[in-house]
């Protein structure tokens, strides 16, 4: 294991007193119990041997039995109580270093296969792995202490035996690596087939999907798609379980032949020299299958963390690798005074390499402009504001707020100083309130904020039309029952809570797409009336509303092609004149 590895798991233990506790108090008892197990064979059948008294034997049996109960009590209270409770507090702290983690990973990275694979398997899992992997280390320590303990009474009576116990161990041990190897092997192979099992599970589940589904009668494509990806894993799984049952069959072999076999010939040949007794004989055939046995135990375990601890290697590696932005505390964060200006100078960006995006763009908007970003699909628009909120960072040149790079703003301040809509923004599946405000218990001076906000879009209505108003819950994962809210009323939620923490700068992107004509119409005038001090920018299709705006920036091809007002850009009959006369077109027939 790397030393980071050693590291991490070391701070989550010791962050732990009963995991601590758990990993001294459990091997120790493991190891008590089974030495008591090896003796206690061998006095009882001495006592009986010898003919002491019946009493006698019942008094020696009894006293065994309850300090091994004692030990159980205490083995019991800490493995299956304080040992899981110290897990889960450990997984809870994983978690939330993953999901803050997650938070931050780079947009472009989220879209990726191979990385969706890596988190899956590794940074997704890190709670738990990290849980299993010192209980694997808990149960390797107290397998070394069973072993020196048996091996200290067996010794005494035959030390072939544990030539032969440890023999058997080392086989088991290389045995156990390649299991290990193979599980390793399959998980990688697996990983991607389950998550799409998932997916399509999920798809069933999803009220978004719901209708496409029945509507369309996809049922049985998705099924088919879902039997088919099954069939996949299946048949890989198949193919390292095979080499998994073969690795398995040689391990109980070589056990069998040597423990039970070869060790018992050399008992029983040292019975009839006289050398040892029948107790004797008993005990050491015992102890040396728990040698055997605790020896396997720690192949097995050792094998296990072989098998885990790349996985959590490879979680804790992402986690470095991405840690692209410093603590907030390291970036700027907002001035009282930010004005809201915004410069993109020479700024070039690709999702794919030699597949440019942006080319070379430049612009500037003042405080309190209204902008509309306007072009054909793919054009770049989106990719402008992802910049300006600073989820991805320009390959080329240069993009700043109030003449600082948007890279040296936390993300804190960013937050402060843009408000969003985006095209995708989800509706969580909390209240309405908790959607618009994205806090988990909104107090009553933000209550009376939200219903000002829910009125500059026009939804209080709809919202005094639910169940519980504000606190009606918007699905039905969370084990509520579910008022969701039509299409285009969630497109208002999500203007909401773009607006409601006031902030200098408003970004819209296609905030209207899903309103009638009459209620785009008023969403537009409402944002016009709520971000009249604001600096605001559009992304929009709909060039009826861009006539009321400041400047318009044409995107084509990933450079700004045209800029100005609507009526400058009219006038000089360019391709956004070619646009606006088209649409208009549309409705007029000429």
């Amino acid at each position: 294991m790397k030393k980071k590895t050693i590291d991490f798991l070391a701070d989550a233990c010791f962050s732990e007193p009963k995991r601590i506790r758990g990993m001294v108090v459990l091997p120790l008892v493991a190891g008590l119990k089974d030495l008591i197990s090896v003796i206690e064979i061998k006095i009882a059948l001495d006592l009986i041997l010898e003919q002491h008294s019946l009493e006698k034997l019942i008094l020696f049996v009894v006293s065994m039995r309850l300090l091994s109960f004692v030990l159980s009590y205490i083995e019991c209270q800490y493995q299956w109580n304080l040992v899981p409770v110290a897990n889960s507090q450990i997984r809870k702290k994983c978690n939330q270093k993953v999901a803050r983690w997650v938070s931050g990973l780079p947009l472009l990275e989220i879209g990726d296969s191979d990385m969706l694979n890596k988190v899956e398997r590794s940074v997704v899992a890190l709670g738990d792995r990290t849980g299993a992997i010192l209980d694997s280390i808990c149960t390797l320590i107290g397998g070394l202490i069973r072993l020196v303990l048996i091996c200290v009474f067996v010794g005494s009576i035959d030390w072939t035996l544990i030539v032969l116990a440890f023999l058997s161990a080392l086989i088991s041990g290389m045995m156990n690596s390649r299991s290990a190897a193979i599980n390793r092997k399959k998980t990688e192979e697996v990983t991607f087939d389950k998550r799409k099992a998932e997916y399509f599970n999920r798809l069933f589940l999803m009220p978004e999907y719901a209708y496409d589904i029945k509507h369309r009668s996809d049922e049985g494509y998705l099924l088919k798609e879902v039997d088919k990806n099954f069939s996949n894993i299946v048949c890989k799984q198949d193919a390292y379980n095979k080499k998994k049952a073969f690795v398995n069959v040689v391990k109980e072999f070589q056990l069998y032949f040597l423990v039970y076999g070869v060790g018992a010939l050399v008992l029983f040949t040292r019975y009839q020299a006289g050398i040892v007794g029948i107790s004797a004989v008993t005990a050491a055939l015992f102890g040396a299958v728990r040698i055997a046995n605790a020896a396997e135990e720690v192949s097995f375990f050792w094998s296990k963390l072989l098998e885990e601890a790349p996985f959590l290697e490879e979680g804790l590696d992402l986690i470095d690798n991405f840690q692209i932005q410093g603590p907030d505390t390291e970036r700027k964060q907002a001035d009282g005074d930010v004005g809201g200006k915004i410069e993109f100078k020479h700024v070039g960006f690709s999702y794919t390499e030699n597949i440019p995006v942006l080319k070379d763009i430049s612009f500037s908007i003042e405080k309190g402009e209204k902008i509309a970003l306007v072009g054909e699909n793919g054009a770049g628009k989106t990719t402008i504001v992802r910049m300006l909120l600073g989820l991805i960072e320009p390959r080329e040149g240069e993009a700043r707020i109030d003449g600082r790079l948007i890279s040296e703003y936390s993300r804190g301040a960013l937050q402060e100083i843009i408000g969003a809509g985006l095209q995708k923004n989800g509706i969580f599946s909390f209240t309405l309130a908790q959607n618009v405000m994205v806090t988990y218990a909104p107090d009553s001076s933000e209550r009376h904020h939200l219903m000002e906000v829910l009125r500059s879009v026009e939804l209080t209505e709809a919202v005094n039309r639910l169940p519980a108003g504000e606190d009606t819950f918007l699905g039905t994962e969370m084990g509520e029952p579910n008022s969701g809210l039509s299409g285009g009323q969630s497109e208002r939620l999500c203007v909401a809570r773009a607006v409601c923490r006031n902030q200098p700068i408003l970004v819209l992107d296609e905030p209207s797409a899903n309103l009638d004509a009459f209620a785009e119409e008023k969403l537009f005038r409402d944002m016009m009336k709520v971000g009249k001090d604001k600096t605001m920018i559009f992304i929009t299709h709909q060039l009826a509303f861009t006539r009321d705006v400041d400047r318009i920036l044409l995107v084509k091809d990933g450079v700004i092609s045209e800029c100005g007002s609507h009526d400058e850009l009219m006038s000089k009959g360019g391709e956004y004149a070619s646009m606006f006369l088209t649409q208009k077109g549309l409705y007029t027939g000429e």
